[in-house]
């Protein structure tokens, strides 16, 4: 059986500590799997939260911070840099974002790739011919050296988490980064939710990362296989379905999105992140509610 290793790529704010704490207790209670969480650091020593993981039996990696690039401060460039610096002995790593909870045990084996391919979960926005990006992603292939006919021909309307071969991840973590560089960059308007410091300094869209590893897929001549491993919190006030106990059904909750339910964006600050966000509304049955209910068991953890 292959080894896959589940590694979630953080930075050393509180934001993200609070995020991995969630992610490793998810992972040990409901995948029953200890997960490799990577951290980003500029030279400072890894926040609290981090050792506590340590301290439970986590296996916590720091590496450099690949944030700030250019004068572009872009948080998602960390992910293609875990690829580079995690330390496993793995044949497979399924590559995750930290705002994401397990619901039940899913039996990675079952998804492994081919030695040429990388998986994508299912979304439905990453669309080549989608008016808001079409025109810039023409250009953006042609400065990346990618076919924006194949891109048409072959789209991958997907995103994390994604299972890579592990002989891939150098390779892929190159090109993932340098097409990164291709993409525009804008300032945060001060309506946005972020410390203020992202807010001095360009950034780059939320959807950046997800398309610049498209392309690598492209670049690089890898197939993509689609997996619907994960549920979102745009509409948190869905019941949670029945189906999470069907091996077939999702079994990731990615909470990404703002919804009145669970927002992860109110929890920046020292109060939110020590106090407020565990201990949060009980879970009432919603998708919303299975992400407080699991911050509740982790508390106790």
């Amino acid at each position: 059986m292959p080894a896959i290793e589940i590694v979630a790529s953080t930075e050393n704010t509180g934001y993200q500590m609070w995020q991995a704490m969630l992610f490793h207790f998810s992972c040990v209670r409901y995948q029953g799997q200890v997960p490799t969480i990577v951290v980003h650091h500029s030279g400072e020593p890894l926040l609290t939260g981090f050792r506590l993981i340590e301290k439970l039996g986590g296996r916590i990696q720091a590496a450099p911070n690949y944030r700030a690039h250019q004068g572009v401060s872009y948080p998602p460039r960390n992910t293609a840099g875990t690829l580079r610096h995690v330390s496993t002995a793995a044949d497979f790593i399924f590559l995750c974002d930290p705002d994401m909870i397990f619901l039940r045990h899913i039996p990675l084996e079952d998804f492994v790739v081919a030695r040429d391919e990388i998986s994508f979960d299912k979304v439905s926005y990453i669309v080549p011919d989608k008016a808001e990006f079409a025109g810039q992603l023409e250009s953006i292939c042609q400065e990346a050296g990618v076919s924006y006919d194949m891109l048409l021909e072959r789209p991958v309307s997907g995103g994390v988490p994604h299972m890579i071969p592990a002989h891939l991840r150098e390779a892929v973590s190159t090109d993932w980064l340098d097409v990164m560089e291709h993409f525009p960059t804008f300032r945060l308007g001060p309506e946005i939710e972020r410390p203020h410091e992202l807010r001095e300094v360009p950034n780059q869209f939320w959807t950046t990362t997800m398309w610049a590893l498209v392309l690598t897929l492209h670049r690089l001549r890898l197939n993509p296989v689609l997996t619907q491993h994960c549920l979102h919190n745009l509409h948190g006030e869905l019941p949670l379905p029945t189906s999470i106990s069907d091996s077939q059904g999702p079994g990731i909750i990615h909470y990404c999105y703002r919804h009145p339910g669970f927002d992860k964006r109110k929890y920046f600050d020292a109060e939110a992140i020590q106090r407020t966000v565990w201990n949060l509304p009980p879970d009432d049955g919603t998708i919303s509610g299975a992400i407080r209910g699991q911050l509740h068991e982790a508390r106790d953890f």
